[in-house]
């Protein structure tokens, strides 16, 4: 997370990279095997400032102990290492929290320091903002160490973040958070505070000595006194180094001075070999501005090289971990991001050879849209673009998810069937419960032109099998002259996820089976004088049914196999269909473009779309983040957005029936 961005403002994009906190054990020493080896520590008891404001959200303390916890043991087992300063963020169940531990302070005085917030948080809840902060006017950034713990009103509230990455900011630019007299409570602690000391007293801030003087660069909170001091020379020898008159008066972070005679090196940097720019990660505490005294550059010249680099939001918007180009050159590839499903920062995507687009690389299952998270989906949060400020490759408007490829939620239509047909499934099973019963030849005089026996079992060798439905069956083949079509289904909900049953059609469409049974569909259908088959296999390659053993991520494509073979072995006239879910999660274990091409209709479920296993999930409902709405099973919005997500994947409409 940016600590120049604040979280709560609509006009700036907020990138939040995340993983799971670890409280291994109790053990929070800091023994980094990766510490300089230059590097000791001295230690000096120093006092701490603890501010209170706001009111007491006693509800939620427990989670701001917790995250505290999880926060110190973070930071005792990854992030040891003294020489780098860190700003860390932990969120959990409402409460958040935001460290700041300067470079040259050793990271167990965060440990120490955690331990004392979690000791006052326990016994003296006073506010809903509490800060620890080691800071005064004498210390720069890297000798500054803050913590915030904020705990909101509501878990939804980002004002409790702003506050709390606000102080981190504000740690980080070597400063101390200002108590407001009137509306907050200020105590004092003492802790032991172990500072960095190495050999010579410019190791840490020395650069690459590439010019006449020998150079450092300029951390918040420095003056010249403290630059001086760096430099390990007198007063009058830094400015004699430095003669610029109204130096003092205006350095800035990330500055050049000499810390001996000669001129300061330039530091610009050079494109690669290769051709690609010199390239850096953006960072939490960046500013363009910085950078640009950093590397002998002016901010004009950031922005200049970077209108065509991926997610290059404008130095008024730094993204960290994205990457910038800092000279001339071509576009790098994006920083990969963990989670990505699609678009170039994929984990693993090289770049491409052929002229084809970043955008277009590894794109979504199904054509869906991928959003410039590199995430797919295909409603308006995946598939608007609205360009942003900077209109770079991978950026959208602050606020919106964008989109990058396959954009757009218009139906595809295809011409007109040549007829429409209305169908109607007959629960053959209804005869095996008490009530609500209804008997196959009752359909006569309906007006439906196809009609699915529901369900015909597959046994184990892999035979049709209707025998536990086998008078309604028969009476249903005799209903030949009543003006529909008679279909036998296959599958369903049960048959496909019944633990005797489900491994039976994961089985059949393999190399070894589907042959024997594609043989045995059309040898059943020739003899009862059907007029089609069905399938409603719930579902090819799904991960998550309950229950049962995940699917195979090859299921699709075999199962496309066997209605392929299936098809040239039914008799002509035969029709041939499969039932399919519209919901992308598991549409996409279907190579449903191919499939389309072989059978003549898809059954689209556009049916319990929504029901009580919906309950806490925070996911399933548009709209409803607390996951407990009550909706009805079907939905018109939905049912439309289905519609364009099966032919966007290449459906033709004219073979979609809802």
């Amino acid at each position: 997370m940016s600590l120049h961005n604040p979280v709560n403002d609509p006009n700036r994009t907020l990138s939040l990279f995340a993983c799971w906190g670890t409280n291994k054990d109790s053990n929070t020493s800091c023994n980094d095997p990766n510490t300089d080896s230059n590097a000791t520590t001295t230690s000096e008891n120093t006092a701490v400032e603890i501010i209170w404001s706001g009111e007491s959200q006693n509800k939620h303390t427990g989670d701001a102990v917790a995250v505290a916890q999880y926060a110190s043991s973070q930071i005792s087992h990854f992030a040891c290492k003294l020489s780098e300063k860190t700003s860390t963020f932990g969120y959990l169940n409402g409460a958040f929290i935001g460290i700041w531990t300067g470079e040259m302070v050793a990271k167990q005085t965060t440990v120490d320091l955690l331990e004392q917030v979690v000791s006052g948080l326990k016994t003296e809840t006073q506010g809903s903002l509490q800060l620890s902060q080691v800071c005064d006017s004498n210390r720069t950034s890297e000798y500054t160490i803050g913590v915030a713990v904020a705990i909101p009103n509501s878990v939804a509230d980002l004002t409790a973040l702003a506050q709390v990455q606000s102080a981190v900011k504000t740690w980080s630019l070597g400063s101390c958070v200002v108590a407001d007299p009137d509306s907050s409570i200020t105590s004092k602690s003492t802790i032991d505070v172990h500072r960095q000391a190495v050999e010579s007293p410019n190791t840490y801030r020395d650069l690459e000595r590439r010019g006449d003087c020998r150079a450092i660069h300029v951390i918040s909170g420095d003056t010249c006194a403290t630059l001086a001091k760096e430099c390990g020379i007198s007063g009058a020898d830094f400015t004699k180094y430095n003669p610029k008159s109204n130096l003092c008066s205006t350095l800035e972070v990330d500055q050049h001075v000499c810390c001996s005679s000669g001129t300061l090196p330039n530091y610009a940097p050079k494109p690669q070999a290769d051709g690609v720019c010199f390239t850096r990660s953006v960072k939490t505490g960046d500013t363009c501005a910085n950078i640009a005294e950093y590397y002998d550059l002016t901010v004009a010249k950031i922005e200049s090289w970077n209108k065509k680099t991926w997610g290059w939001m404008g130095c008024n918007d730094p993204q960290p971990l994205s990457y910038m180009c800092l000279s001339t050159g071509d576009p790098p590839m994006p920083a990969p991001v963990a989670n990505a499903v699609c678009g170039p920062q994929v984990p693993g995507t090289a770049r491409p050879t052929n002229g084809t687009a970043l955008a277009n690389l590894n794109q979504c299952p199904l054509k869906t849209c991928c959003d410039k998270w590199g995430q797919c989906g295909y409603t308006d949060e995946f598939c608007t673009q609205i360009n942003s400020t900077t209109n770079a490759p991978g950026t959208s408007k602050a606020g919106t998810n964008g989109c990058i490829s396959n954009c757009g939620t218009k139906l595809v239509s295809s011409s007109p069937p040549a007829s429409f047909k209305s169908v109607a499934y007959y629960e053959a099973f209804n005869t095996q419960r008490e009530c609500l019963n209804m008997d196959v030849r009752s359909l006569q005089g309906f007006n439906y032109d196809v009609i699915h026996f529901a369900f015909a079992n597959v046994t184990t060798d892999f035979k049709v099998d209707v025998s536990s439905l086998q008078n309604e069956f028969e009476n249903f083949v005799a209903m030949d002259d009543n003006g529909f079509q008679r279909v036998l289904s296959f599958g369903g909900w049960s048959f496909s996820t019944d633990v005797d049953s489900y491994p039976i059609f994961r089985e059949s469409v393999t190399d070894a089976n589907r042959a024997t049974f594609a043989s045995n569909v059309a040898a059943f259908v020739t003899k009862w004088g059907l007029d089609g088959v069905d399938f409603d296999w719930e579902y090819p390659g799904a991960p998550d049914i309950p229950g049962i053993t995940p699917g195979d991520p090859g299921d699709g494509g075999r199962y496309l196999s066997f209605l392929k073979t299936l098809k040239s072995k039914l008799p002509s006239g035969k029709t041939l269909s499969i039932a399919a879910p519209a919901s992308y999660w598991y549409l996409k274990g279907f190579p449903i473009a191919d499939i389309a091409k072989v059978v003549d209709y898809i059954i689209y479920m556009t049916y319990d779309l929504h029901g009580q296993w919906d309950w806490n999930n925070t996911v399933s409902d548009p709209g409803c983040p607390t996951g407990g709405c009550l909706r009805s099973h079907i939905n018109l919005t939905e049912t439309t957005q289905s519609l364009t997500l099966i032919t966007k994947a290449g459906v033709p409409s004219n073979k979609v029936i809802v």
